[in-house]
């Protein structure tokens, strides 16, 4: 599949064109990802990119490169550190601290 992403911000609104030969659920889910008004993290899986709503959202485990996303099924990664997005969570999100003490 080819894919263009053209950014422009002198652009008056944002749109998205999609040339398909048929509809299959991959095709629906990213439609309705683009479509929704739920916020999503676009996460990594191996080499594909996935909106991970933030209400499936489990747990947020910070790394050196970015941010580990775990869902109740799976883990992917996001590359932007928490801090990139920490204000846009949801206010039921709790923050721990673990700091292990060497002996």
């Amino acid at each position: 599949m080819k894919v263009n992403c053209h950014i422009d911000p002198n652009i008056e609104e944002e749109h998205l064109d999609l040339f398909v030969r048929e509809m299959n659920p991959q095709i629906s889910n990213l439609l309705k990802s683009f479509t929704s008004t739920e916020p999503v993290l676009w996460c990594y899986d191996a080499d594909q990119i996935i909106p991970i709503k933030f209400s499936d959202i489990f747990e947020l485990t910070v790394a050196k490169t970015g941010t580990k996303i775990s869902t109740k099924d799976h883990a992917y990664f996001y590359r932007e550190r928490l801090s990139h997005f920490k204000s846009n969570l949801p206010n039921d999100f709790i923050e721990a601290w673990y700091c292990a003490l060497s002996s």
